[in-house]
């Protein structure tokens, strides 16, 4: 077969006809990008840790998509929230002070 610029054909007496792609290249004919190899000459990707995945193939373009929960450009920060009871505030005494409607004194 045709291995094409980024690959060897192993052909003669020994070889079986098959092409043994460069690093970052994949496929019969070596015209694809290797998974974690992005862009149109197969560059590696960047290490998107525990909590991404790389944009990779020819079309990829390399940056990292995050798990929800997780950002950054190689997913290591975590997103978190912290659970906050909307009807209830404090006021300046420490109480809490019902405003949205539920019984205690309004916002007007």
């Amino acid at each position: 077969p045709d291995c094409g610029d980024h690959g060897q054909c192993s052909s003669g007496l020994s070889g079986n006809g098959s092409c043994t792609c460069d690093v970052g290249w994949a496929g019969l004919s070596c015209s694809a990008c290797a998974s974690g190899f992005f862009s149109s000459n197969c560059s590696a990707c960047p290490d998107c840790g525990d909590h991404g995945a790389c944009s990779d193939g020819l079309r990829g373009n390399g940056s990292c998509a995050c798990d929800a929960g997780w950002s950054g450009e190689d997913c290591s920060c975590s997103i978190s929230f912290s659970a906050v009871s909307p009807t209830k505030l404090l006021d300046p005494n420490g109480s809490a002070d019902d405003r949205l409607g539920n019984g205690g004194p309004s916002l007007s």
